[in-house]
């Protein structure tokens, strides 16, 4: 008899055993679909700010390269500007040596006449003496 009761027991208790074992299972299920959803929220919550971290560097990168465009667009524009200053120089200095040759031409040219003109000059004033000469006689 008290063999049976302890087979019965001893059943009870592997009955129980079981029994227990099942709910934890079943607590230990609820509690790691607790933990899912947790981690599935804070992954969310990680991937969006990660998500946002990106867009944010995205526009910094966007921005930081249009304004390397348009410097370089400035550059181009202002090497252009540069080259068409040197090419207009080196007409203007083309056109004031040709200036300077004219000028030099000018003024042999005007050394020239003055020459004559002196000359013509004291030519003049010997007619004017030979002149007063002969009306001198004359009169």
């Amino acid at each position: 008899d008290t063999c049976t009761e302890l087979q019965q027991l001893s059943a009870e208790l592997e009955v129980s055993k079981a029994g227990s074992q099942k709910s934890l299972d079943s607590d230990g299920v609820l509690v790691l679909r607790r933990e899912n959803v947790a981690l599935k929220l804070s992954l969310e919550h990680a991937v969006n700010a990660l998500t946002v971290g990106l867009k944010k560097q995205y526009e910094i990168l966007t921005d930081w390269q249009n304004e390397r465009l348009t410097a370089g667009n400035e550059a181009t524009a202002s090497q252009q500007k540069f080259v068409s200053l040197e090419q207009r120089i080196q007409t203007m200095s083309a056109h004031l040596s040709q200036v300077h040759a004219d000028v030099d031409g000018v003024s042999r040219d005007f050394g020239s006449v003055k020459t004559t003109l002196q000359n013509q000059a004291e030519g003049l004033r010997c007619n004017d003496v030979l002149l007063a000469t002969v009306s001198a006689q004359v009169a």
